[in-house]
């Protein structure tokens, strides 16, 4: 897979491949999000608009994003 991400800052990375990312909910279950592009970056990055088209339910309110899975569960809470 080729290809560039863009951010707002301007930086442009590569894509390297799709891949995935693997997140514990509630400390002991997981939640696998697949086919994840994934650039050179040292940080980890989630596009929400690939969690969107994965059929996840996102929310922003008073500064906290939060992510449910398609069983309401929780998969990420982010202030």
């Amino acid at each position: 897979m080729a290809g560039k991400v863009c951010f707002v800052d301007g930086f442009v990375v590569d894509i390297h491949g799709r891949g995935t990312v693997g997140f514990f909910v509630d400390g002991w279950d997981h939640c696998v999000f697949t086919k994840v592009f994934i650039p050179t970056l040292k940080s980890s990055v989630v596009s929400l608009g690939q969690l969107d088209e994965g059929w996840y339910d996102i929310n922003i309110h008073r500064s906290t994003l939060t992510v449910h899975d398609h069983r309401q569960r929780l998969v990420l809470k982010v202030k």
